[in-house]
């Protein structure tokens, strides 16, 4: 008996040893009809993030600002006074005076702040119609930086 999704069939031929050898060496040879051939890749969210010209310069961007800023501060540190300004009273004038290593908590606060947005926005990302915040959110993180750059210098400029 042959069994297939369609029907089945009784067969029986007058040398059934042969008869099975050829089915054997018959169904070896592999489907009859042709298949379509098909290639696909799998939808990696990094390589999503990758091909994304604007989704890669904002995070490349929001890490690189706090880390080049770890170094420059990194560099001046030797240069500076034992006691530089830490904050700003609320005239915008600088504040309390703290060694000058408390400055590289600047950089640090830029990192963390990239990591969460990177966390929140990478959740957005992946929702095509939320894209768009997933930008504002990795914009923000440049921006932070951008805004702790501007205040290590002012706060360095003072000292």
């Amino acid at each position: 008996m042959v069994i297939s999704p369609e029907r089945t069939l009784a067969i029986s031929p007058p040398d059934v040893e042969a008869f099975q050898r050829a089915f054997v060496e018959a169904a070896r040879q592999g489907v009859l009809d042709p298949i379509e051939p098909r290639s696909t890749r799998p939808d990696l969210f990094l390589a999503r993030l990758w091909r994304d010209a604007l989704a890669r310069s904002l995070l490349f961007l929001g890490i690189a600002l706090p880390l080049v800023l770890l170094g420059f501060l990194g560099l001046r540190a030797g240069s500076l006074p034992t006691l530089v300004p830490f904050g700003f009273d609320p005239l915008g004038n600088p504040d309390s005076l703290v060694p000058p290593g408390r400055l590289l908590l600047l950089p640090l606060i830029g990192v963390l702040c990239w990591a969460i947005n990177l966390g929140l926005g990478s959740t957005f990302y992946r929702r095509g119609t939320d894209r768009p915040l997933a930008y504002v959110l990795w914009g923000i993180a440049v921006a932070v930086d951008l805004l702790l750059w501007a205040a290590a210098l002012s706060l360095l400029a003072a000292a």
